[in-house]
C-alpha cells in the first residue's frame, strides 16, 4: 500500500467503491479584489500592522494579483454544471460580497466570513486562514469538494475517483484523527476552534 509522510491510510483500508447516498456539496472561496470598499478594508488592515509586523504577511501574500477577479467563478460554476450536474449544494464563502452576475438559487448560498470566523479574527485576507473554517458552514455535507474560484472541472466527475470505503486523508498536523469520527469532527479537532458536538 502506498504511504508517505503526507498520506496516512486508516488501518482498515479496503479500497472498495463507496456507496455515495448523499450529494457531494461544493465550497468555493471568492473575493472581488476590484471592489473599492473591499480594497479600503484590506489597506486599512495592512496600515494597522506596525512596521515591525509587516513580515507577518506571507511573501507575495499582499499583492493585487492574488485578489483580482476575472469572472473565474462564473466559468467554474458553468463547468461544474457541465461535468458534475448531480452535485449537492454550492456554498460561496466571501467577505460581504457577491458577484453582480450571480442569480439567486435554492442550490447556492453565499456565506459571509462573519458567519464562520470569530469576530476577533476578522478581517482576514488569508485564504489558508479562511479555509480552516469552512467546516463550520451550516448544513455542509459530510463529503464535499473545496475549490478556489479559478479551479475548473474539465471532464465528467467520477465519484469513485475521489471517495472509497476506508479512505485516505491528507493531514498537516500531528493531531490524531479518529476513524470513527465524521469529517466535521476531525476538521474541528485539527483546527482546535470548536468543541465536538454530536451530529443530528
Amino acid at each position: 500500500m502506498f504511504q508517505s509522510m503526507f498520506f496516512k491510510p486508516f488501518s482498515n483500508v479496503h479500497f472498495s467503491l463507496m456507496k455515495i447516498d448523499k450529494p457531494i456539496d461544493i465550497v468555493y472561496l471568492w473575493v472581488n479584489g476590484n471592489d473599492p470598499v473591499w480594497q479600503r478594508k484590506r489597506h486599512h488592515a495592512v496600515d494597522k500592522l506596525s512596521p515591525g509586523n509587516l513580515n507577518a504577511i506571507a511573501m507575495y501574500g499582499n499583492v493585487e494579483g492574488r485578489f483580482r477577479d476575472n469572472d473565474e467563478l462564473r466559468y467554474s460554476l458553468r463547468a461544474l454544471e457541465c461535468y458534475f450536474p448531480e452535485h449537492g449544494h454550492v456554498y460561496v464563502v466571501t467577505d460581504d460580497q457577491a458577484p453582480a452576475w450571480l442569480c439567486p438559487s435554492d442550490r447556492l448560498t453565499v456565506v459571509d466570513h462573519k458567519e464562520l470566523i470569530p469576530a476577533e479574527s476578522l478581517p482576514t485576507f488569508d485564504s489558508g486562514n479562511i479555509e480552516s473554517y469552512i467546516h463550520r458552514i451550516p448544513n455542509l455535507s459530510e463529503r464535499y469538494f473545496y475549490l478556489n474560484d479559478d479551479v475548473f472541472f474539465s471532464a465528467p466527475v467520477n465519484l469513485s475517483d475521489w471517495f472509497w470505503d476506508g479512505g485516505i486523508y491528507v493531514t498537516w498536523s500531528d493531531e490524531p484523527l479518529r476513524e470513527d469520527a465524521t469529517s466535521l469532527e476531525n476538521a474541528c479537532r485539527l483546527s482546535n476552534q470548536c468543541g465536538l458536538h454530536p451530529l443530528q
